[in-house]
């Protein structure tokens, strides 16, 4: 009596393979941080194009001191500067950065935010604009001088923040758009876009506490030396 012995194939998963599923994650994630990178930048960069669109008309429409809102904002940005203490100018600024930072965060949760971003900073350049030609005109270079070291400058800190913040809000809002026009986003993206800009938003504040306190400072010290 013959036996006959058949061959057993074993099924053996090898390092190799495990490897080669891990580092084509690797790949996978590489391009998936490449583009949010430069979506965000793009966004940066696109936002910041709307703020100078609409500085330029700002400056045009302000040229002359004609107007009686623009001389009282020249006054007031003049005068203002003359008493004031390091609290007050501390809580201005932060003020200041929480309603425009609030603003943006708004934005990003609203399914036309990119386009509520894009006149958000088409207005904000619009009336730093009006108010620096208005300046100018009311008050001389020397005004002008105090408006852009005492107001300009760390509105323009606060600005370049505001506009990073955009760069998460816009994802927000694309999710947002595509849950309620185009049968829903991608699983798990929307999420994670509202835990980045919730992250963002809060690291804003930070920074815009920090520079506001620092700001607050050279404000005082710019201030009796000018007047």
């Amino acid at each position: 009596m013959r036996t006959v012995q058949t061959p057993t194939r074993v099924h053996v998963f090898t390092r190799k393979t495990r490897t080669t599923r891990t580092s084509a994650l690797q790949k996978g994630r590489i391009p998936r941080t490449t583009y949010h990178f430069a979506a965000v930048s793009g966004m940066f960069f696109l936002c910041a194009l709307f703020f100078i669109l609409g500085y330029l008309p700002g400056i045009l429409v302000g040229q002359g001191g004609k107007s009686e809102l623009g001389q009282q904002l020249a006054v007031y940005y003049t005068d203002s500067a003359k008493d004031i203490s390091w609290g007050t100018t501390f809580y201005s600024q932060m003020l200041s950065a929480f309603l425009q930072h609030f603003s943006v965060l708004l934005c990003g949760f609203s399914p036309f935010g990119m386009v509520l971003l894009f006149l958000l900073f088409l207005a904000k350049g619009s009336f730093l604009g009006f108010c620096a030609a208005n300046v100018l005109a009311v008050g001389g270079v020397k005004s002008l001088v105090v408006y852009w070291l005492l107001w300009c400058l760390p509105s323009l800190v606060i600005l370049f923040l505001s506009l990073w913040l955009a760069g998460y809000a816009i994802p927000v809002s694309r999710g947002l758009f595509q849950s309620a026009f185009q049968g829903g986003a991608p699983r798990g993206q929307l999420n994670a876009a509202v835990r980045r800009l919730a992250v963002r938003f809060l690291t804003a504040m930070f920074f815009s506490c920090l520079f506001s306190g620092i700001f607050s400072g050279v404000f005082i010290l710019v201030n009796r030396l000018l007047w």
